[in-house]
C-alpha cells in the first residue's frame, strides 16, 4: 500500500546530546534485507527540530526495521573547535559501528545517507574524519555492505555566499539585506582564518571520495558503487543550480553513480514538502538499487 506521506506516525526521538538524536526502530518487526540498517538524515543550518522531524518520520514509515540518526547543525558549529564537532559526532560514529558489529557480515544491510543542504554536508564531512580516525586506530577492515548518498539542495562552494544566503534569505527589506552584508564577510573571513582554509570547497571534495564512509565500504572489492541521488530546483536561491550542476558534471566524470532529480521551481530544501511522492519514490528507488547491486555489476 503507498504510504499516505500527510499522515505518516510519528517517530519517538530519543536526544543523545545537543545535536544528535536517535529514532530506534520497531524490535517486535523482523529485520528487512531490503532496508538499510541505519539511516543517518543530516539536517539544514538552522533548521527547527519539527521541520526536521518530519523527515524522521518518513524516513521510518518506509524503513521501519531501520535505526534512524538525526545529526542537526546550527551557529555554534561555526564557531566550536575540530575536536568540538568532531566530539558532537562520536556518537553516530558508535552507533554505526556497533551496528555493524552486531549484525556481523551476513546480516548488516547498509547505510544510507540523506544530506540536507550545505550544513549537513559540512556535518557528513566531520562524521567521515571521526570514522577514519576510529578505523585507523582499531585496524578494523571495512565490512562490506550498500551504501547510498541523498543530496538535497547542495553542494554550493561558495562559503561567503552561503553565509550570506543563509542569515539573509528571509529578509523582507533589501536595504538591510544588503547592510549586512559587510559585517556578515567580517564574521566570514575570521571563521575562514579559525577553520583554515574554505570548507564549503573541502565538502566538495569529500563529496567526490571514491568511498563517502569511511569503516564501510559499498563491496568488499572493486571500484565504489555507491548511489548518489542529486535532488535540486532550478529556482533555488540559497545553492545555486550551477553550483550543483558543476558538480554533477565532475562526479560523472570521475566514473561516480549519479542520478538526479530535478525540480522546477521549489524552495531551498522543500522538495519534499511541494512534491512528496515523487521526492520519496526517488529515494526509495535509489535504495532498492543499491541494495540489489552485486559486484558483478560493476
Amino acid at each position: 500500500m503507498p504510504l499516505d506521506y500527510a499522515n505518516v506516525p510519528s517517530a519517538t526521538l530519543k536526544r543523545v546530546n545537543s545535536h544528535v538524536f536517535v529514532s530506534a526502530h520497531d524490535h517486535t518487526i523482523l529485520p528487512i534485507r531490503s532496508s538499510p540498517s541505519i539511516i543517518i538524515l543530516f539536517g539544514w543550518f538552522n533548521a527547527r527540530l519539527a521541520h526536521e522531524k518530519k523527515y524522521v518520520d518518513v524516513l521510518q514509515a518506509l524503513y521501519p526495521t531501520a535505526t534512524v540518526v538525526l545529526v542537526r547543525i546550527d551557529a555554534s558549529w561555526l564557531w566550536n573547535s575540530q575536536a568540538s564537532r568532531e566530539a558532537t559526532l562520536e556518537p553516530v560514529a558508535k552507533i554505526l559501528e556497533q551496528t555493524r558489529d552486531a549484525e556481523s557480515k551476513t546480516s548488516f544491510r547498509g547505510v544510507l545517507l540523506h544530506v540536507m543542504s550545505n550544513g549537513g554536508g559540512m556535518q557528513l564531512l566531520v562524521l567521515s574524519k571521526v570514522l577514519a580516525k576510529r578505523t585507523k586506530a582499531s585496524g578494523m577492515v571495512p565490512i562490506a555492505g550498500p551504501v547510498a548518498l541523498v543530496l538535497d539542495s547542495l553542494p554550493e562552494g561558495n562559503g561567503l555566499r552561503c553565509m550570506i544566503s543563509v542569515y539573509t534569505h528571509q529578509s523582507k527589506n533589501p536595504i538591510a539585506k544588503y547592510a549586512s552584508v559587510p559585517l556578515l564577510a567580517f564574521f566570514y573571513s575570521l571563521f575562514y582564518i579559525s577553520y583554515g582554509g574554505p570548507v564549503m570547497q573541502e565538502v566538495r571534495q569529500y563529496l567526490h571520495a571514491s568511498h563517502i564512509l569511511p569503516g564501510f565500504t559499498d563491496r568488499e572489492a572493486g571500484p565504489d558503487v555507491t548511489p548518489r541521488l542529486y535532488v535540486y530546483s532550478k529556482t533555488d536561491k540559497l545553492t545555486p543550480t550551477t553550483e550543483v550542476l558543476s558538480h554533477i558534471r565532475d562526479a560523472r566524470r570521475l566514473g561516480l553513480d549519479v542520478r538526479t532529480e530535478v525540480f522546477e521551481d521549489t524552495p531551498h530544501v522543500s522538495h519534499a514538502r511541494v512534491d512528496p511522492k515523487r521526492y520519496w519514490n526517488a529515494v526509495a528507488k535509489m535504495w532498492k538499487e543499491a541494495s540489489q547491486a552485486t559486484p558483478a555489476k560493476l
